[in-house]
Order: C-alpha cells, then structure tokens, then sequence
C-alpha cells in the first residue's frame, strides 16, 4: 500500500507490528508442542529393552507352542514335581518384591537401604538357581533325565533357558548396584535401576508361567 507525503513523493506504510501478547502466545505455543514430542520420545535404552523383552517372549511362545503338540502324543507322561520348586517361585517373588523396596528407598534417598535391598533382590535370585540345581538333582536321583520322557526334556531345557535369563538379570543389576553404589542417581524413564527392575519383574513373571504349564495346569 502506498500513500503521497507533502511533497507528492509515494512512500510505503509500515505493517502493523504484532503485539506483545501475539508474540507470548506463540512461544507459549511452541513450547508446549516441544514439550509433548519430548514426552512421547522413547529413551534408546528403554526401547532397546522392550526390543529384548519382545525376543524373549517369542522364544518361550515358541517353546510353549512345540510343547503342547508334543503334549497332545499318547505317549505324554507326566514327570514328578519336585517340592522346591514352591520354595524357588517363592524366593524370586520375594527378589521382585525387594527390588521394588529398594526404588522405594531410592526416591527418599535413603542410599544405604537401597544398597541393602538391592543386594537382598540378588540374593534371593542367586537361592533360586542354588533351588533349580537342587530341583535337577532331586529328578535325577528319580530317574528322570534329559532324555527319560518328552516331560522331563522339556521342563529340563525350559528351566535352564529361564535360568540363563536369570543369570543375564543378576549381572545386569550387579553393574548398576556398583555404578550407583554412592549416589542413586535420577529416576527416569531410561534409568538403569528402572529397566533392571522390569526385566527382573518379567523374569519372574517367565518363571511363573513356566510352573504353571508343567505341573499346575494338567
């Protein structure tokens, strides 16, 4: 748009300026819309774990699926079930449960009660391989081996599968003890002691699943 000053010259109008409220609105804005994409953003470790939890349960479908067709044959014989396998779903119940605990702890930074549960969480789950090694020996002195009966193989290879899991989980969480043995560190979404308490819970739930498809559900 042009207008004549005085002197007959054309000049140009100026836009109008945008207000100070427009200006805040925007920010206000584009702040919110950062703050949604930073929510929904997946921490590379958190992903990275559901990526291995993912794997874990297609191995063990798979296993289940071959198990009940093998079940299905006429000549399925049940196996005995050793007594302490109730004693070993207990002591890794008691390992979640702990571990839960020492999070607890940790928010309170009470640092030195999250050491102590945190230990006891490994603890409990080293006396449930001591349980499983036990549970082996208990079905060999029956008799019942790796290749006795279509049962035994598969609870013998499923339980060391779980166990190797097992093994991986008390490792993991041995590192992070030492990395955060002095300071607990933040408690995010990504946090190391998080992502070990969830594969931890999910080994346990495994680990339940497994029972329950060998000896409870007939």
């Amino acid at each position: 748009m042009m207008m004549d000053n005085i002197a007959g010259e054309p000049i140009l109008a100026r836009p109008p300026e945008a207000s100070w409220n427009t200006v805040r609105s925007e920010d206000r804005r584009a702040a919110g819309e950062l703050e949604i994409e930073s929510a929904v953003v997946v921490p590379p470790a958190t992903a990275a774990l559901w990526a291995v939890l993912a794997t874990v349960i297609m191995l063990f479908a798979g296993f289940s699926s071959a198990y009940l067709v093998r079940r299905a044959s006429p000549d399925w014989i049940p196996i005995y079930a050793p007594s302490i396998l109730w004693i070993n779903t207990g002591l890794l119940l008691f390992s979640s449960l702990t571990l839960e605990i020492a999070k607890t702890t940790r928010k309170f930074g009470m640092q030195a009660a999250f050491r102590g549960w945190f230990i006891a969480a490994v603890g409990f789950g080293a006396l449930f391989l001591a349980g499983q090694w036990m549970a082996w020996s208990d079905l060999a002195t029956k008799g019942i081996f790796l290749p006795t009966s279509p049962h035994g193989s598969f609870f013998y290879m499923l339980s060391a599968v779980h166990a190797f899991h097992v093994i991986a989980g008390m490792l993991a969480l041995g590192v992070v003890l030492m990395r955060h043995w002095r300071e607990s560190g933040h408690a995010g979404a990504g946090d190391p002691v998080n992502l070990c308490a969830t594969y931890w819970h999910f080994v346990t739930g495994i680990w339940i699943y497994l029972y329950w498809l060998f000896f409870v559900w007939r």
